[in-house]
């Protein structure tokens, strides 16, 4: 039976000799709340502390060692923060921080044994990335298969002073010629050589809400290219 495993910064388990004996749960990130509580009247009310605010969480994965384990080789991969795809999960991938402490114990003659700990992020991204979308035209519509707004990173092809509205926020650009990014994530603008702008763009970042959105832009654009960076829970 091939043995279970996962994937920390690009590295197969499987490759370092390490197995997994039981996965992590699926859970979902705790959005961050407030539960405010009315005198005179019953139960309470919700307060979000904003848009898509989500809260870190831990979880633990249970490992061992097949033929060829290193543990010395083994304790120097598994640290510090990266990107996670676990076998029970394989399409998406998280954001872990694996500074808690992890103790392996003999289990039986060769065999050690442990949990390993994992800070892990709220959102999850897919595994395999999607191509970017371009769009030639403006208002065009793209979707959003996630659970949260996206954050895209957004090229644009043209030259001049822009508009550019996605999801319903207007930022305007002034100056561009091909190559300028947006990130969104971010909140700035790039040349094409990954040059902060700081001064050219002003108005609101675009995001992309689950579902549809329309992308539209006024200006010398010939296209429009987004990098998605779609986001799930």
């Amino acid at each position: 039976m091939e043995p279970w495993y996962f994937v920390f910064n690009g590295v197969d388990s499987r490759s370092m000799g390490v197995r997994v004996n039981k996965y992590p749960p699926i859970m979902r990130a705790a959005e961050r709340v407030k539960y405010v509580t009315i005198p005179g009247r019953a139960g309470d009310l919700t307060q979000k502390e904003g848009k898509a605010v989500y809260d870190a969480y831990n979880r633990g994965m249970e490992i061992s060692n097949m033929r060829g384990f290193d543990l010395h080789a083994v304790r120097a991969w598994l640290r510090g923060r990266g990107t996670m795809i676990v076998g029970n999960e394989p399409e998406y991938c998280y954001t872990v921080d694996l500074g808690a402490q992890c103790q392996f114990d003999k289990l039986i003659r060769g065999i050690w044994g442990g949990t390993l700990q994992m800070h892990t992020q709220p959102f999850k991204t897919a595994a395999i990335q999607p191509p970017p979308v371009t769009l030639t035209a403006s208002g065009a519509t793209v979707y959003n298969p996630g659970d949260v707004d996206a954050e895209p990173l957004i090229t644009l092809n043209g030259t001049g002073d822009v508009t550019l509205t996605v999801g319903g926020e207007t930022l305007e650009i002034t100056g561009i010629s091909s190559g300028w990014q947006i990130d969104s994530a971010l909140k700035w603008v790039m040349d094409a050589q990954g040059a902060p702008q700081w001064n050219a763009a002003a108005g609101e970042w675009g995001e992309l809400p689950a579902g549809n959105s329309v992308v539209a832009w006024t200006g010398d654009i010939t296209s429009v290219t987004i990098t998605p960076r779609w986001r799930y829970l």
